[in-house]
This record gives C-alpha cells, sequence and structure tokens, in this order.
C-alpha cells in the first residue's frame, strides 16, 4: 500500500484511522493464530499420554507364529467359504443336467 499525498489534517487524520482499523484486524488476525498453534501445541504434548487401543485380535499379536496362524485362519477360512459356493454351484448344475437328461431319455 502506498502512502497517500497527505495535505490537509483531515486526510492525515483518515489515513490514520484507515491504518488503526488495518492494524486492529491483523491483531485479532494474529491473536486467533496464537490460539490455534496453542491449541496444537497442547494437542501434540497429550498425544504420548494416550494408549493406543487395537482390537483384540491375533492379527496384532506380538508373538509371530499366533500373528501367523491367524493369517493362516483367515485364509483357510476364506478358502473353505469359496469352495462350499463353487460346490453348490457345481451341484445346481449337475443337477440340471441329469434332470434334462432324464427327461430327454425317459
Amino acid at each position: 500500500m502506498q502512502r497517500p499525498q497527505i495535505k490537509t489534517i483531515s486526510d492525515l487524520n483518515s489515513y490514520l484511522t484507515t491504518l488503526e482499523t488495518r492494524l486492529s484486524a491483523l491483531e485479532r488476525e494474529n491473536m486467533g493464530l496464537k490460539n490455534m498453534v496453542n491449541h496444537i501445541s497442547h494437542n501434540v504434548a497429550s498425544l504420548p499420554n494416550e494408549t493406543v487401543r487395537l482390537p483384540r485380535t491375533g492379527l496384532v499379536s506380538k508373538s509371530f507364529f499366533k500373528r501367523s496362524f491367524t493369517v493362516w485362519g483367515h485364509y483357510f477360512f476364506a478358502q473353505l467359504l469359496i469352495a462350499i459356493f463353487i460346490a453348490i454351484g457345481y451341484a445346481v448344475v449337475v443337477l440340471a443336467i441329469l434332470g434334462i437328461s432324464s427327461y430327454l431319455n425317459p
């Protein structure tokens, strides 16, 4: 912002009023930013005091064998579900083919 040409006292008063308004706005903004910094620093300072809440599952166990068998169990169960659905689909197809063939050849 360029300084205006001040020729009279009223020009000086209006210029100083404008500067005071800008200064008060900047002070309010600065106060808000300081409050935000204090709030964030307070939150960061309290982070190490909080405990991490993990679910009670073998996937986050400290024991390697417990983790590995948990992963294997999840894998086995998923494969079992997939195999059951494939077997049901296969049985439906076989029964449909047998039903059609017995219908065509009495």
